[in-house]
């Protein structure tokens, strides 16, 4: 904003004072010509405001319509927190989504028939790149059960994200990553039927439906 309206009072580019290089001579028009000087200052600043006031109101109202305050986030946070996942993990089609499903194990009465799915699968080769969706810590990187090999990012806000099933993990926990940073290598292991990412999203422990952070734009 610094850069659009100038430096601040007292000051020009140069560190000189902040007024009209050429004041006339005569003291009462010469402070005229500073109040003039002032005024379209403050016009400009006026300016720079609204368009940030009108920035900020289509953010907020673009997350009002994607849904994502219905998982609990707060207006302030989903909007403009840079911290916030983003986005898709992988470029692959949802294969399984977030809810209840048939259990693609179940067998007899050693499974249940249907079982709540806690994220969304992305059906990806093998071996395929999987991004971290937004900055964070790594709390967990390795084997974990049903999940297989797992990546856990804390965004803060009580926000989390997972990434299993992969073929390879290339994070280690504590480490910080970067939105789109490469965190592991798709793959099939844990409780899977096929080469997908598992992605989840945690708010304060409980899983939530990622889809409404699919489409929010960084």
């Amino acid at each position: 904003m610094r850069q659009l309206v100038g430096p601040p009072d007292g000051d020009d580019a140069s560190g000189g004072p902040a007024v009209p290089a050429d004041l006339p001579s005569d003291p009462g028009e010469a402070a005229r010509a500073r109040i003039a000087y002032a005024q379209q200052r403050v016009q400009a600043l006026h300016a720079v405001l609204d368009e940030i006031s009108t920035r900020a109101q289509a953010r907020l109202a673009a997350v009002e319509q994607s849904g994502v305050l219905s998982v609990g986030l707060s207006p302030s946070v989903a909007a403009f927190s840079p911290d916030v996942p983003r986005g898709q993990p992988v470029s692959g089609p949802v294969t399984s989504g977030f809810g209840v499903r048939s259990n693609p194990f179940a067998s007899g009465d050693s499974e249940a028939v249907s079982e709540m799915h806690t994220g969304i699968d992305f059906s990806v080769p093998q071996g395929t790149p999987v991004l971290a969706t937004g900055p964070g810590v790594v709390r967990i990187a390795g084997p974990s059960g049903a999940y297989g090999n797992l990546v856990v990012i804390d965004h803060g806000n009580g926000i989390s994200t997972y990434y299993g099933h992969n073929s390879s993990v290339l994070v280690s926990p504590g480490q910080r990553v970067e939105r789109g940073q490469v965190v592991a290598l798709s793959g099939n292991t844990g409780r899977s039927t096929g080469a997908h990412v598992h992605y989840e999203i945690r708010i304060n422990g409980t899983p939530v439906d990622p889809r409404p952070f699919l489409d929010l734009s960084p």
